[in-house]
C-alpha cells in the first residue's frame, strides 16, 4: 500500500518536470529523478540489491537496452545533457581529451 501512495505522489511530481518512478535493471532499485534549478538531474533511490556473500555472486554484463531502467516512464530528451558545461564561461573548452 505504501508504494501505491508513493506512486500517486510521484505521478504528481512528473507533471512538474520530474522523471520517475521506475526501477533500474542493474541494482534492481527503485528510482526517481529530479532536476535542480540549473537543469542537472539527480536521483533518489531505494531498495538496491545487497550482496551478502560475494563468494556466490558472479558479475553480469548487461546490454545497453538494460543500462537505465527495467520499467518506468520515457526518458526525458535532456537526461544526458550537461547544463553545467553550458553555464561555464569556458564552455566545452574546460573538458580535456
Amino acid at each position: 500500500m505504501m508504494w501505491v501512495e508513493a506512486g500517486r505522489q510521484l505521478s504528481q511530481l512528473a507533471k512538474r518536470g520530474h522523471w520517475g518512478f521506475g526501477r533500474h535493471t542493474i541494482g534492481s532499485n527503485f528510482f526517481h529523478y529530479i532536476q535542480d534549478p540549473w537543469g542537472s538531474w539527480f536521483e533518489y533511490y531505494s531498495d538496491i540489491d545487497y550482496i551478502a556473500d560475494y563468494a556466490q555472486w558472479s558479475p553480469t554484463n548487461y546490454g545497453m537496452e538494460d543500462s537505465l531502467d527495467n520499467w518506468g516512464p520515457d526518458l526525458p530528451q535532456d537526461f544526458v545533457h550537461n547544463y553545467e558545461v553550458d553555464a561555464s564561461p569556458y564552455g566545452a573548452a574546460t573538458q580535456t581529451a
